[in-house]
This record gives structure tokens, C-alpha cells and sequence, in this order.
């Protein structure tokens, strides 16, 4: 589609233009406007009543120039065409909400210039309930319909000075009280008409005033020179509205007013007692006492202020505003204040994603007003802690905004075309068009982690992704590489677990014992992780981690006693579980420096890696080759792995050193435990598939026993193929509702192939259950990170751990469950638990990423 331009514009005006122009529809209202404006009022008039009735939504410049297009046409006309069009029943925008001014039909009561009987048959149209409102009685958007309706026709009304308001009022009310919907209230919609009158007048027309019409009334009294009967009647209305209600009087009142506004909303009480409600009072709070001067008031309210998850509430969004008022006015921006600011901005309570979306202006703003010695200390201290901050989030402004103070506030704009090879799945905005393309700077292999850690993805002003940075590409592949030997190990030390019993000649209760030992040591290396890497960074404790995967598998291939093959297998679990979190750090890095979800795919490597550690095991098993000479081969691989991988990780800088302030005591722990509790229900899920769906396909479903190795297979593959998809299927649904459609494939394809008690469906049963769960666990581990900023590591070390206990635990309540109940029935135990992830996805969402 053609945009309108203002050639199209021109030639509308001077009267040559065709019947239906070739343009984007957003335009048409615009096209229709001009050509009214150009001479041909009653054409462009009947060409708007057509559209209306036919088009799919009602085009958005209706609002401001149906009325004067229409003005032309006779009121009869008008208001039959109106009534015919489907869009008297919506609402202007499907995202806006349930308000009168969302409504179209208040819009087009504001058409209608006719005298009162067409008046009166836009309000009984307005009345009428669709059929979906006369199945649920009083649903539906009827009441902000009828009140947009009576709003619309007040003011038509009130600006006919020869009409008299009151008999206008006691028709429309005679009108109201025939409906059977009991509808004599709703005539407070009317505001425009009965403001003038005194608010008397309104509770003697009206027994009670709706919240959404409160707003509207209120700012009408105030006009009418009635301030006083304002405030009054915003103590009527709900905390939501009513707040609306007092900023709205603080646009209309003069200086003493605006006091006494001020006064009514510290008296004004708290939506509810959730902390985003607070925020958002105390951010409105101090927004009145900006307008009335009172800057060092509202800085105080911002520097008390927590993390609020409304959008554009909260104390970064604040300090953007007092940063504004400041701007205008030079000679309050003191360095106090500006430094005040400053540490609001650094604060704890401001989440990276929060000042992301405000740090590029604040900079801007706060560089042009400091002095030299401030602008020195943001260039060197304070920046830095900033851009610590935005790299554990997408930090698309790091360079636009952090960047700008230390080039001395020369701005560059990120927006160029990608290299020519570069990946781009958008294509670039209007500005980017006609530019020569931009090479990235190569840096040598291994410098990334000396220059501050990773680039963000280039992203244009207009939020087009142009291209992801070489050492950003070869963070995510060095990051899948350590996923990869990690899978690779494991898989390798599943594959020889025979063979080491058979070396020492023990039995099963006694290997258990060695393998508990392997299970500890995960453990306890998981939780003891996450402080080690919100100290030094994930790099530093991935590096030598991965470098001894492979090494300390040597000692249990040639441990001669079970006791000292239960000390290595301690040793190997403790590092196993420090990287596991250090390496899940680094890839959800990785992750927020793309800016879109990728962290499916480490997982998915992982599987692979699994796979491949086992099938090399098994060949060495095949070639007679012992348990000494297969690790051995699988340490040279996993260190040569390792060391190529640690030539292009970019780490994040250490939480405790990036100006994630706050202690760790007061980190939220109890989010973190609700995504540990996802993450248990879920590999209870993998742990059950991998030891008890062999046994049940063989011994309950009578599967031979290479049969009965396709229930796992099946469950294998479905998680990778799962893991594979999985970021194109995030970006798609968003994780929550890929986790909750996740849990709720699991549930029903494993309760499914239970009840239908079949061996093939067995198979199905196990697929669906790894398709259903392979996303949680990244998801889940994303989450985790976010819920702390803090401390990311440590957070995401506690989900970590719980996700490996319930894998731990997965077998064995199936083996106590089944003393009591069959087999069948206890592996319906996975299968609740999958509903229960489904049921508490919405934890997932929760997280201030």
C-alpha cells in the first residue's frame, strides 16, 4: 500500500482526484477530509456513510473529522446511515478499554445535527441489546455504549445555544426509563448539559453516578466554574477513576485550585493493596506536585518508590518526568537534584527493563544540564554502573543512550542497514532506506570479554532489528558449545554406568549409593553456583568448570574401590552442577543481548549432546573398547570444546560489580520458588519417562524389549524436536501461554495413552510428554533471572536445583506409588503435575523482564 502523501493532499484540494484512491486505508478518512475541504462536501459525506457501513473497522480519523464531513448531508440521512452500520455496537480500538470515550458510537452521535427526534432515535438505537447482551443480561459494552451516546448528543446539544437543557434532559429521560434495563441512572452521561445546572440538579436527575461517568461530569463541573461540586463528586467514584477524575480537574484548574486538587488526591485512597497500585498513586502523586513546583516533593516520592510493573508508572518513568520539568525550567536543575535523580536511576528498585525504555533521554537530559564536575561524574562512575545494569536486559540503548554521555552527548543514530550476509527479520525503517550498507568492526578472537562484554543487537529508533553483531553470533555459539559438551559428558558417563559395576563387581544397592553420591554433588555445586557467579561472572566459574568436565570423569573410570568411585562421582556432580548454572547464566545473557527469545536452543544442543555422548559411549562399549579408554577420548573432546568455547564467550559483568545494587537478604525469594516448583513438576515428568517408560511398556502393555526402548526414544526426541522450535514458538505465543498449552500437551497425551492402555499409544503418550515439557525448563530458568535482578545467578541456582531434585525425585515416588497402586495409575502422577504446570503458568509471566 501507498501512503498518502501531500502531493495526494494537493491534488485533493485542487478537485482533481479519483473515487477511490490507491492508498492505505488508515488514510481514507484524511483523503475524504480533503476532498470535502476542495469543494465536493456532499461526495465525500455519502463516500464516509458508505464506508462506515461496510468497512471491516471504522477508520481511525473518525473521531475528529467525521462530524464536519458529515455536517453537510441532511440529519435524516445521516443518522439512517449511521444507525445501519455495525459499528454502532463496538468499541473506536479493539486494545482500548471498556471507557465511553472508546466507544464509536459516541462518535457518531456527535453526527448527528438533526432536531430532537433524531436525537432520540440515536439513544433508543444505542439502548438496544445485541443479541449476545440479551442472553447475558446487562453484559457486554451497552452501559459505556448508552453513556458515549448520551455524552455525544449533550454536547451537539449544548453547543445549539437556542436549545433549552432542561426539557432536552426530561426527554431523554423518558427515554431512558423505558428501557428494561432500568437505565434512568445513566442520563449523568449527559455532562455537557447538566453541568451548567450545579451538581443538585445531577443527584436530583440521577440516583447514583457510574464510575466511568465521573471522569467526564467532574471536568464539566469544573469548567462550569464549579470546582468545589467536582471534588465532591469524585469522592463518589471508584479509587481508579477517581484518581483519573483529580488529574483530569488539575488540567482545568488555575493555581488555587490546582492546591486544592492536590490536597483531594493525597486523601484519595489506593486502588488496592497490591504494590503496583501504590506505585501508581504515589507516581500520580508526584506528578501533581510537579505542576504545582514542588520538585524536591515529587524527587522525594521517586527515591521511595519500588518497581512497578504498569506501564510508564514507576521510579524510572518519574525520573524521566521530573527530568522533563527540569529541561524547561534550567534554573531548577540543580546539581542536588540532578544528582538525586541520578541514584533513582541506579537504584535498586529500578528493573532493567524499566530503565531501559528511559535511559537514552535521561542521559541525554541529565548531560545537558550538570555542570562539567557532575557531567564528569556520570561520564565515570555513573554510566558504567548503568550499563551494568542494561546488560541482563536486551541493551538496545546502551550505545544510543549510555554512549551518548561519554561521546559527550553527540547522538548517532543505531539505524543502518545490515551488513550484506547479516540476518534481518524485519525490513529496515524509511530511514534506513537508501544507505550504503555498514560493515561491522572485526574484533580479534577473544577480546569481547575485555571490552565490557557483549553488543547488543543493532535496533533502529523505530524498534526494527538490522542485524546482530559478529561477536554476538559467536557468544551464542560459543554459549551451545559448552551446552554441548555438558550433554555429552553425562550421556557418555550413562552409557559406561554398566560397565564401571561390572569393573568393580557390585550390585545395584551398592552403585546406587555411588550414584546418590553424583546426585549430592549436583546438588550442592547448583546451589552453592549462584553466588559464585553473581560474583565473578559467569565466564570466570564456566571456564574451568568446563575445562575439568571431561578430566573428572578420569578418576571414576579408574576408581578401584566403590568408596573412592563415590568420592569422584561427588567431585564430577559438583562441578556438573556449577556449570550447569554458570553456562544457563551466559546463555540468558546472550539471550537479552539478541533481544528476542534463543535460550530453547542451548537446550536443545544439550539433548543433542546427550545423544551423542551415549551413542559414543555405546560404540566404545561395541569396539571392546574399556571404561578408561572411553573417557578418555570424551575428555579430549569435551576440553577441546571447552577451550574453543572459551575464545569467544563475552561474559555479563558480575552482578555485585555492575551496579545491581541491594542486598542479597532482601532478594524476593518466593517468585523464585514458585518457577523451582514449575521446574520440579516438570522433570519429575523427565525423570519418570527415563527410568519407568521401558518398564512399563514391556511388563504392563506386553512390548518386547526393544520395544519398550521406543517409549524413551520417543520422549528423547519429541524434547529436542520441542527445544528446536521453541524460541520461534516463544515469540509466537509468549512464554506463558507456550508453557501452559506445554503442560496441558503433556497431561493430556500421557493421561490419554494410560487410559487407552495400548503399546503404541504408550509410545504417543511418552512423545506428547516430551513435546509438552521440553520448553518449561528454559522458560522457566529465563524467568528465574528476572525475578531477582540483583542477583540473577543465585535466583536462577534455586531453580535450577529444584528442576534437578525433581528429576532425582521423578523415579522414586513412582516406585513408592507403586506399592500402593499399580503402575499405570502412579505414572499418572507425571500427568497431574503437567496440569499443574499448565495451571501455574502464569508465574512464568510475572517476572519484570
Amino acid at each position: 500500500m501507498q501512503t498518502l502523501t501531500a502531493g495526494a493532499i494537493v491534488a485533493a484540494l485542487s478537485g482533481t482526484l479519483p473515487e477511490r484512491p490507491y492508498f492505505d486505508p488508515d488514510d481514507r478518512i484524511r483523503w475524504l477530509a480533503a476532498r470535502s475541504d476542495a469543494g465536493d462536501r456532499e461526495g465525500a459525506a455519502r463516500a464516509l456513510l458508505g464506508d462506515l457501513g461496510g468497512a471491516e473497522r471504522p477508520p481511525p480519523g473518525l473521531a475528529e473529522d467525521g462530524p464536519r464531513i458529515l455536517a453537510v448531508l441532511p440529519p435524516a440521512e445521516v443518522l439512517e446511515g449511521l444507525l445501519k452500520s455495525p459499528h454502532v455496537y463496538a468499541r473506536f480500538r479493539d486494545q482500548l478499554g471498556d471507557h465511553p470515550d472508546d466507544i464509536v458510537a459516541g462518535v457518531f452521535a456527535r453526527c448527528v445535527t438533526g432536531g430532537p427526534d433524531d436525537e432520540e432515535a440515536m439513544l433508543r438505537a444505542a439502548l438496544a441489546p445485541t443479541d449476545h447482551e440479551r442472553t447475558y443480561r446487562g453484559g457486554g459494552y451497552r452501559p459505556v455504549r448508552v453513556s458515549a451516546v448520551l455524552a455525544g448528543l449533550a454536547e451537539t446539544v449544548a453547543a445549539d445555544l437556542g436549545r433549552d437543557a432542561g426539557e432536552t434532559l426530561d426527554r431523554w429521560a423518558a427515554v431512558l426509563a423505558e428501557s428494561e434495563y432500568a437505565d434512568g441512572h445513566r442520563l449523568a452521561a449527559a455532562a455537557a448539559l447538566l453541568a451548567p445546572l450545579g451538581l443538585a440538579e445531577v443527584d436530583r436527575r440521577c440516583d447514583r453516578v457510574e464510575d466511568y461517568d465521573g471522569p467526564r461530569l467532574a471536568a464539566a463541573l469544573a469548567r462550569a466554574g464549579r470546582l468545589g461540586e467536582a471534588l465532591e463528586l469524585t469522592t463518589r467514584i471508584g479509587p481508579w477513576q477517581r484518581q483519573r477524575a483529580l488529574l483530569g480537574l488539575a488540567d482545568i484548574a488555575d493555581d488555587a485550585g490546582l492546591a486544592k486538587v492536590h490536597a483531594a488526591f493525597r486523601k484519595a485512597p489506593k486502588a488496592d493493596r497490591s504494590r503496583d497500585a501504590q506505585m501508581v498513586w504515589k507516581h500520580r502523586l508526584a506528578s501533581l506536585a510537579l505542576r504545582r513546583g514542588l520538585a524536591d516533593d515529587a524527587i522525594a516520592t521517586a527515591t521511595g518508590m519500588k518497581d512497578c510493573r504498569i506501564v510508564d508508572h514507576g521510579p524510572a518513568p518519574l525520573a524521566l518526568e521530573i527530568l522533563r520539568w527540569l529541561a524547561d525550567r534550567p534554573a531548577e536543575a540543580t546539581p542536588e537534584r540532578l544528582r538525586a535523580i541520578a541514584d533513582v536511576l541506579a537504584g535498586p528498585a529500578v528493573i532493567a527493563q524499566e530503565l531501559a525504555a528511559v535511559v537514552t533521554e535521561a542521559l541525554l537530559l541529565l548531560h545537558r544540564l550538570a555542570d562539567p564536575a557532575l557531567r564528569a561524574e556520570l561520564a565515570g562512575a555513573r554510566v558504567p554502573a548503568l550499563r551494568g545494569r542494561l546488560s541482563w536486559n536486551p541493551p538496545i540503548l546502551v550505545d544510543a543512550g549510555v554512549g551518548t554521555v561519554e561521546r559527550g552527548g553527540r547522538r548517532r543514530s543505531p539505524c543502518r542497514r545490515p551488513r550484506r550476509g547479516a540476518r534481518c527479520h524485519r525490513p529496515p525503517c524509511r530511514r534506513a532506506q537508501g544507505r550504503r550498507p555498514v560493515r561491522p568492526r572485526r574484533r580479534p578472537a577473544g577480546r569481547a570479554a575485555h571490552r565490557g562484554g557483549l553488543r547488543a543487537a543493532r535496533v533502529a529508533p523505530c524498534g526494527v532489528r538490522c542485524g546482530v553483531p559478529v561477536d554476538l553470533r559467536r557468544a551464542r555459539f560459543a554459549g551451545c558449545l559448552l551446552f554441548l559438551l555438558f550433554g555429552a559428558a553425562l550421556g557418555a558417563w550413562t552409557a559406561r554406568v554398566p560397565a564401571v559395576k561390572h569393573h568393580l563387581g557390585v550390585d545395584d544397592f551398592h552403585l546406587s549409593v555411588a550414584l546418590l553420591g553424583l546426585a549430592a554433588g549436583a546438588i550442592a555445586g547448583q546451589m552453592g553456583a549462584g553466588r559464585l557467579v553473581d560474583r565473578f561472572g559467569s565466564v570466570r566459574v564456566a571456564a574451568p568448570t568446563a575445562l575439568a568436565e571431561g578430566v573428572l570423569l578420569l578418576p571414576a573410570a579408574y576408581a578401584p574401590t566403590l568408596a573412592l568411585l563415590t568420592v569422584a562421582l561427588v567431585v564430577f556432580g559438583a562441578n556438573h552442577g556449577v556449570l550447569n548454572v554458570a553456562m544457563n547464566a551466559n546463555a540468558l545473557g546472550v539471550q537479552r543481548a539478541y533481544g528476542r527469545p534463543i535460550i530453547s536452543s542451548f537446550h536443545a544442543v544439550y539433548s543433542i549432546g546427550g545423544f551423542a555422548g551415549a551413542a559414543l559411549g555405546g560404540l566404545c562399549a561395541h569396539l571392546g573398547l574399556g571404561v578408561p579408554g572411553t573417557f578418555l577420548i570424551v575428555c579430549a573432546l569435551t576440553t577441546a570444546l571447552a577451550a574453543w568455547a572459551l575464545v569467544w564467550l563475552a561474559p555479563e559483568p558480575p552482578a555485585e560489580h555492575a551496579g545491581a545494587v541491594g542486598d542479597a537478604r532482601g532478594a524476593r525469594l518466593d517468585g523464585v520458588l514458585v518457577l523451582g516448583g514449575l521446574a520440579f513438576c516438570a522433570l519429575v515428568g523427565e525423570g519418570a519417562a527415563a527410568d519407568w517408560s521401558a518398564v512399563y511398556l514391556r511388563d504392563n502393555l506386553g512390548g518386547t524389549a526393544g520395544f519398550a526402548a521406543a517409549g524413551y526414544a520417543a520422549f528423547a526426541i519429541a524434547m529436542t524436536a520441542g527445544r528446536v522450535v521453541g524460541d520461534r514458538l516463544t515469540a509466537l505465543l509468549g512464554p506463558v501461554r507456550l508453557v501452559r498449552l506445554g503442560g496441558l500437551l503433556a497431561a493430556a497425551g500421557l493421561g490419554v495413552a494410560l487410559l487407552a492402555d495400548h503399546r503404541y499409544a504408550g509410545v504417543a503418550g511418552f512423545a506428547c510428554l516430551g513435546a509438552g515439557l521440553s520448553c518449561v525448563a528454559p522458560q522457566v530458568f529465563s524467568a528465574a533471572t528476572a525475578r531477582n535482578p540483583a542477583r540473577p545467578a543465585r535466583a536462577l541456582s534455586v531453580a535450577v536445583s529444584m528442576g534437578y531434585a525433581g528429576f532425582l525425585a521423578g523415579p522414586v515416588l513412582i516406585g513408592a506409588a507403586t506399592r500402593a497402586v499399580t503402575l499405570p495409575v502412579a505414572l499418572a502422577i507425571p500427568a497431574a503435575l503437567a496440569l499443574l504446570v499448565a495451571l501455574s503458568a502464569g508465574a512464568v509471566g510475572r517476572a519484570p523482564v
